[in-house]
């Protein structure tokens, strides 16, 4: 009977457990979607609500992706100081569990927080450790991402213009990686540094990037013959002042 009984109070704490890491989930989504949709104060409440719960359990991958998001609410509001305050506390949280892509993520918004608020040489720190992470872990996206962020702060500290530029050189490399077949001939930033435009001839393909994301946006084809194509190879294409059109 004792036996029966301490099998049905374990049975009743795997459920309850359950059933509140399944509510944890559910309300760190809905805090999600709001954010999505811009309803900031209503996105803090269900991370805060979704932490607690997290907490309760001790889920450590669960307590870090809520101070994740309610570090991008702070930051989408411009209350740095407290942005700052969760992405150290997920930060901590992410070398603890070893988490190697979860300290990239915290070090890389760590970067920004630190950019934001002036501090360049803080944020370059961050941004290279971050990029020493992503190197290894040999994921494209996020290292073309961290070198065109160091790159930024070089150009608004302008006190190297030349490391800036070299630094500017490799992200297309790492772009090519994902789509091009062959040699990047020329390549071009928009004027708000959103996206960047890489040209092969080899392959005849002009390709556009969303530079945050790394991800291709479109990709362009030449449809013409050979003399018409070697009058366009002197010819760089680029952005138009505005950013609006590719000339």
């Amino acid at each position: 009977m004792k036996k029966t009984l301490l099998l049905l109070i374990a049975i009743l704490v795997l459920v309850l457990l359950g059933c509140a890491s399944n509510n944890a989930l559910t309300l760190y989504q809905q805090g999600q979607k709001a954010f999505e949709d811009k309803r900031y104060a209503e996105a803090y409440e269900y991370f805060k609500q979704s932490l607690k719960n997290y907490q309760f359990f001790n889920v450590t991958e669960g307590i870090a992706a809520n101070h994740i998001m309610m570090g991008d609410v702070h930051r989408t509001l411009g209350t740095y100081h407290e942005a700052l305050k969760s992405y150290e506390n997920a930060l901590k949280i992410y070398k603890e569990i070893n988490n190697t892509k979860g300290i990239a993520s915290s070090l890389t918004r760590i970067g920004i927080i630190h950019q934001s608020l002036k501090k360049y040489d803080l944020a370059l720190d961050y941004y290279n450790e971050a990029l020493k992470i992503y190197r290894e872990l040999s994921i494209p996206q996020y290292i073309a991402t961290s070198l065109n962020q160091i790159k930024e702060v070089h150009r608004n500290i302008d006190i190297d213009r030349d490391k800036a530029f070299k630094l500017y050189q490799q992200v297309p490399e790492i772009f090519v990686q994902l789509g091009h077949s062959s040699f990047v001939n020329s390549v071009a930033l928009s004027p708000n540094g959103k996206y960047i435009l890489t040209e092969s001839k080899d392959d005849k393909t002009l390709k556009l990037w969303d530079v945050e994301s790394g991800r291709e946006i479109r990709t362009f084809y030449y449809h013409l013959d050979n003399t018409k194509f070697s009058f366009l190879s002197l010819i760089k294409p680029r952005f138009s002042p505005d950013g609006n059109y590719i000339l």
